[in-house]
C-alpha cells in the first residue's frame, strides 16, 4: 500500500501580504489606544484595506488576536 505525501501549497504573496498589513495594523493601534477600544474598521483603515478582504481572513478581531498568538 503506497502512502500519498500532500505538499502543502505555498501561501500565496497577496495573502501574506494582507495577513501582514493586518497583524502589523492590530499591533500598532493596540500599542496605541489598547485592544479594547478598537474595532475592526478601526484596523482596516489602518492596514489600507476594505472589511470584507478582513473578513476573507478573519471572522472577528479576535480572531486576528489568536493569529497573531
Amino acid at each position: 500500500m503506497s502512502r500519498v505525501v500532500v505538499a502543502e501549497s505555498p501561501v500565496d504573496r497577496r495573502v501574506a501580504k494582507t495577513r501582514r498589513a493586518l497583524r502589523q495594523a492590530l499591533i500598532e493601534l493596540t500599542e496605541e489606544r489598547g485592544l479594547d477600544a478598537l474595532g475592526v474598521g478601526d484596523i482596516c483603515e489602518r492596514a489600507d484595506i476594505n472589511r470584507g478582504t478582513f473578513y476573507n481572513h478573519f471572522a472577528d478581531k479576535e480572531a486576528l488576536v489568536i493569529a497573531l498568538e
